[in-house]
C-alpha cells in the first residue's frame, strides 16, 4: 500500500498539470488548430500556409481601441481596432495595422512610415512593428517576427526573416527595466518582478536593401506576435505557420517596382553618346 505522503505528492503533481494545461487552453468555441472557429487568421494565398491565434488578451500587433487588460475572445473583438475575429483563413480583415515601412533611395534620406510605399529593386526599406500588450501576464516576453518572400517562392521559411525581436514584460519599449511597485495582479511570477506599465511599443528594423533580383509586383509579408508561454508549449521558435493560442498574425501584399534611371543621368548619357558619334563622323 502506498503511503499518504506518496499519494499527496501524486495529487499535487496532477493538480499542477491541470493548472498548466488550463492556463494555455483555448476559449470555448475558439480555434485550436487553424481548421475553423472564431479567431485571427492569416490572409496570404493558401500556398503560404495558414497561421492562426485564439486571442489578443495579452498582446497584439498595432493599436487597440483600449487597454488589453480585461479583453478576451468575444464578439467585441470585431470592434477592437487592430484585431479582427474571423471564421476562416484568407479573408482580409480590417485589423492589419501593426506593420508599416519607410523607403529610401540611398539609405540616408527616408520617406514617412506607411503601408503604401512601393519597394524599389536595389533601394532600401525599413520596417516598423507596433505592439500593444497587457500590463498583466505571467510570461517573460512577447516576441514579434516578420517574413518576406523576396523571390516569389509562395512560402515563408526562416531564410525569409527580415525582423525578429522580443519585448521583456518588466521593461518599457526602450528596454529600461521597471523598478516600481504595482498591485498584485501585475506581479510576474516567471520574472519574480512587477511588469512594466508600458503597454505600447514601436520597434524598428535595420535598413534592408531590396534584392536587385526581387520579384516585381505583389510581394507577400507575414508578421506575428506571440506570448513566450504559448511559444514554449508548442515549439522552440516562432514559426510562420500553425496555431498559437495568444497573439496575432497579419499579412501584407507589398508592391515592388523597377528602379528608374534619373532623367538627368539619361540625358547626360545621351549627350555624351551623341558627341562621340559626331566626333567619329568628323574624323571619317
Amino acid at each position: 500500500m502506498k503511503s499518504n505522503k506518496y499519494l499527496g505528492y501524486k495529487a499535487f503533481a496532477l493538480l499542477a498539470l491541470v493548472a498548466l494545461v488550463s492556463s494555455h487552453s483555448a476559449f470555448a468555441g475558439s480555434i485550436s488548430n487553424c481548421t475553423g472557429g472564431s479567431g485571427d487568421y492569416s490572409d496570404a494565398p493558401s500556398s503560404y500556409g495558414v497561421a492562426c491565434h485564439d486571442t489578443n488578451r495579452w498582446q497584439q500587433l498595432g493599436n487597440s481601441d483600449a487597454s488589453l487588460f480585461g479583453d478576451s475572445i468575444s464578439t467585441n473583438d470585431n470592434n477592437n481596432v487592430g484585431w479582427t475575429s474571423e471564421s476562416a483563413p484568407n479573408t482580409v480583415d480590417s485589423g492589419d495595422n501593426g506593420v508599416s515601412w519607410a523607403t529610401s533611395t540611398d539609405g540616408i534620406t527616408w520617406s514617412n512610415f506607411n503601408q503604401s510605399n512601393d519597394l524599389v529593386q536595389g533601394e532600401f526599406v525599413k520596417f516598423q512593428v507596433d505592439v500593444q500588450r497587457s500590463a498583466e501576464g505571467n510570461h517573460k516576453y512577447d516576441e514579434y517576427k516578420l517574413w518576406l518572400d523576396w523571390f516569389g517562392n509562395d512560402t515563408f521559411n526562416e531564410t525569409d526573416v527580415v525582423m525578429n525581436g522580443s519585448w521583456m514584460k518588466n521593461e518599457d519599449s526602450d528596454g529600461v527595466e521597471f523598478t516600481g511597485t504595482l498591485t498584485s495582479n501585475f506581479y510576474n511570477n516567471d520574472l519574480q518582478a512587477f511588469n512594466s506599465p508600458d503597454e505600447f511599443g514601436s520597434f524598428f528594423s535595420n535598413a534592408i536593401q531590396v534584392p536587385i533580383n526581387s520579384i516585381l509586383g505583389e510581394l507577400w509579408m507575414r508578421a506575428r506576435v506571440i506570448c513566450e508561454n504559448s511559444l514554449n508549449t508548442s515549439s522552440v521558435q516562432l514559426l510562420a505557420t500553425g496555431y498559437y493560442h495568444q497573439g496575432e498574425v497579419e499579412d501584407y501584399a507589398l508592391n515592388v517596382v523597377n528602379k528608374v534611371s534619373e532623367p538627368g543621368t539619361a540625358i547626360l548619357f545621351s549627350t555624351v553618346l551623341l558627341g562621340l558619334m559626331l566626333r567619329r563622323k568628323k574624323h571619317a
